[in-house]
């Protein structure tokens, strides 16, 4: 029996290290696969290699089923298809090697049979060359454009079409010349209702890991799959109410390190990919927007801004040897969120996502140093990795979808690829890609006080039906009308309506709101204030809506404009405004027939709520969990803490304030995925049992909700899951 070790190298030295299968050898050692001198080999994992022995030590001949489970997997009780993945792996990197697929038959309902000559080599020439990449550099052009970009562009017809969103959200897109006429190696790898998430592949993009949820069981679990159609393998077995998520695969392929979630803390741990040992290897915290990646030579994990006793914390790695941890001596502001880290291709820098939720792509050499800031997008971002040729590919909240965009690193803005409704993309060595598909949809439903979806009294109404996604409800304060935003007329618009009147939904024509900017009334029922544009190539700015005439008037208000309320009146206004170089702040502006004069600020606040009962302003910060309170004025006299653990800042606007001066706050709870939990107006907050659950099902829109004196009104999912897509790498 071949017994290939934890390294997957068979206990065949008599034979050599090497072994030619038809025109391809394989390096047992290093498990790679290679055409020859010059070219870039391509690596099977160690089952596959056990199999591939197996195989070969019965050239021509039938071999069954069980002796290749016996051989690769000895002394388990593995299934078949974890059979028929290897040798759906070893296929696939005969025929991108070799050019040709006939190298192993299947011999239906008995087995497998190699039908290329073999040849053992006991001569060991030099390893194969390491794959070529590059990096990107704001100082110098990156390399043109070859026919390995063809197939991003050649994607987007295709996924759009599937997608049926592609000429949505009022967004521009720009594709590559040519790519109508390229082959679009892509592939819908999964398809299950529910979610897949988290997409990590290989270093040989054979297979793919991510988490998913499974039938009838509360949590995810870590899958394993081929990438192509092929039956998912479940790697983890977390208990109910347990979640393993966010999987990352090792560069020398062996292991995966995920999360696991167990209700307010959480595990790193690793696992070896073919099933075997799984250890924790440090500790995190489930309120963290946590991230971590591995380093170039697998001897530790790097993470971005985790809680802890300091408070937030910057990039910093864990030796995996000696469990300790290390800080990166960088530039980073105090209040400053450092996400989803990365090493470059080369391993001289590392780069990260600054403040995620209005954030950019910055770079900072390996060891520390002054960080660079490589792209001005103030987006939300979800998710990036690097290509092949050393540009990098990320997803960014447009309208109320995500897209995908490519960086060249030659100090060009960044390209829409026209991939729409795709985020966390993870790219593998030689170039493939596979990221998440989310469809979603989302209507307004409107909750009567005391009841809650699937409990006691009458469910939920559904206001305004469509098959688009209704964000964003912010009911009048005489609680006759309602403004929200979405993308059902096929762009991102403000739409207005009477919550009992059907026939009166309308829509404002010519306006473009930002995503994240939600509507705020005046007082008196009869404006609205959110940040957008008008079309007209000016940038984005506040502009006040007149909800009876539809009229859009531009406000002279300095800066870039996140957020905005009236202070009382329609001369006094509450803007939270941002700049490259410095954290949000809220300032206080009086119009007195002339420009806006600043006459108060609070410096690093993310997000506002008028309370009109006391009267206050409410706001989270961007850097820190809580919710505080200051006077109208901002007085500093009058600014103090409400609560200190919510809203965490990951979910900066998922609270609203009722008219009573209630905070409330949606969050997701293990059993409830939507819970409306109140805050209170002096800071006293109850036990999570006294939470109302709204929905069992189905998930909350993070971006605002309004909460009236008899009812709630959230943006609640209608049709909600993610895919995993898969795109081949292209060839040159």
């Amino acid at each position: 029996m071949i017994d290939p070790g934890r390294d997957g190298t068979a206990a065949a030295g008599k034979r050599g290290v090497r072994l030619r299968v038809g025109t391809l050898t394989v390096h047992l050692p290093s498990r790679e696969v290679g055409a020859g001198e010059g070219s870039l080999p391509n690596r099977v994992t160690p089952k596959a290699l056990a199999v591939l022995e197996a195989l070969a030590d019965r050239q021509g001949e039938v071999v069954a089923r069980e002796t290749l489970l016996s051989a690769a997997w000895p002394d388990t009780a593995p299934t078949d298809d974890v059979l028929t993945q290897a040798i759906t792996h070893l296929r696939r990197v005969f025929q991108e090697q070799g050019g040709s697929s006939r190298y192993i038959e299947t011999i239906a309902k008995t087995g497998y049979r190699l039908v290329v000559p073999v040849e053992w080599l006991h001569d060991a020439p030099s390893p194969a060359p390491a794959s070529r990449t590059g990096e990107i550099d704001a100082g110098r052009p990156a390399r043109a454009h070859s026919r390995r970009w063809v197939w991003i562009a050649a994607a987007v017809a295709i996924v759009a079409a599937a997608s049926g969103w592609a000429l949505l959200h009022g967004h521009r897109t720009t594709t590559h010349p040519g790519f109508a006429a390229a082959a679009a190696p892509w592939l819908l790898l999964t398809s299950s209702p529910g979610f897949e998430l988290g997409p990590s592949l290989s270093p040989d993009a054979s297979f793919v890991a991510y988490s998913a949820t499974r039938p009838d069981v509360r949590g995810t679990a870590i899958m394993l799959q081929a990438t192509e159609h092929a039956l998912p393998r479940q790697l983890t077995f977390p208990p109910e109410n347990v979640s393993d998520r966010l999987p990352a695969w090792s560069p020398d392929g062996r292991d995966i390190a995920y999360a696991r979630d167990v209700g307010g803390d959480c595990q790193i741990r690793i696992v070896a990919a073919d099933g075997g040992a799984d250890r924790a290897v440090a500790s995190c915290h489930s309120d963290d927007l946590l991230s971590f990646s591995w380093a170039p030579d697998g001897s530790a994990l790097v993470f971005g801004s985790m809680v802890g006793d300091d408070g937030m914390m910057g990039i910093r790695l864990l030796d995996l040897a000696t469990g300790r941890w290390q800080g990166l001596d960088y530039g980073r502001g105090g209040g400053d969120l450092d996400h989803i880290p990365r090493y470059s291709p080369d391993g001289r820098s590392i780069v990260f996502v600054r403040n995620p939720q209005r954030g950019d792509l910055w770079r900072i050499p390996v060891g520390g140093g002054d960080p660079e800031r490589l792209t001005r997008e103030s987006g939300e971002i979800r998710g990036w990795d690097w290509m092949a040729d050393g540009s990098i590919v990320f997803s960014r909240r447009v309208g109320s979808g995500t897209r995908l965009f490519r960086l060249a690193g030659d100090g060009s803005p960044a390209e829409d690829l026209g991939i729409v409704d795709a985020q966390n993309p993870d790219v593998a060595r030689g170039g493939a890609m596979a990221f998440e598909r989310r469809q979603s949809r989302f209507s307004i439903f409107r909750f009567a006080s005391g009841e809650s979806s699937g409990q006691h009294g009458e469910p939920p109404q559904v206001l305004f039906p469509s098959s688009g996604r209704d964000t964003q409800p912010s009911l009048s304060p005489d609680g006759e009308q309602l403004v929200f935003t979405s993308d059902r007329s096929g762009h991102y618009a403000l739409w207005w309506a009477q919550p009992d009147e059907p026939d009166s939904l309308r829509i404002f024509e010519g306006f473009n709101p930002l995503a994240d900017s939600y509507p705020q009334w005046s007082w008196d029922s009869r404006r609205v204030l959110l940040a957008g544009d008008t079309g007209d190539g000016a940038p984005p700015g506040l502009h006040e809506v007149d909800v009876r005439t539809g009229a859009v008037k531009r406000l002279g208000v300095p800066g870039t404009v996140t957020g905005a309320a009236y202070a009382g009146t329609d001369h006094r206004l509450l803007v939270v405004t941002e700049s490259e170089d410095a954290r949000p702040r809220l300032a206080l502006l009086v119009h007195d027939g002339g420009d806006w004069l600043e006459t108060a600020s609070i410096e690093n606040v993310s997000a506002i709520r008028i309370d009109r009962s006391a009267p206050r302003v409410m706001f989270t910060r961007a850097d820190r969990m809580g919710l505080w309170q200051a006077g109208l004025d901002l007085a500093a006299t009058s600014i103090r803490q409400v609560d200190s653990d919510a809203p965490s800042q990951w979910r900066r606007q998922s609270w609203a304030s009722d008219p009573d001066g209630n905070a409330v706050y949606i969050v997701p709870r293990p059993r409830c995925p939507m819970s409306l939990q109140r805050l209170g107006a002096d800071g006293a907050r109850g036990s999570g049992s006294s939470d109302r659950c709204l929905d069992r099902q189905r998930l909350a829109h993070v971006n605002g909700f309004s909460a009236g004196r008899d009812a709630t009104l959230v943006s609640m999912a209608t049709m909600d899951g993610t895919d995993i897509v898969f795109m081949a790498a292209p060839r040159d």
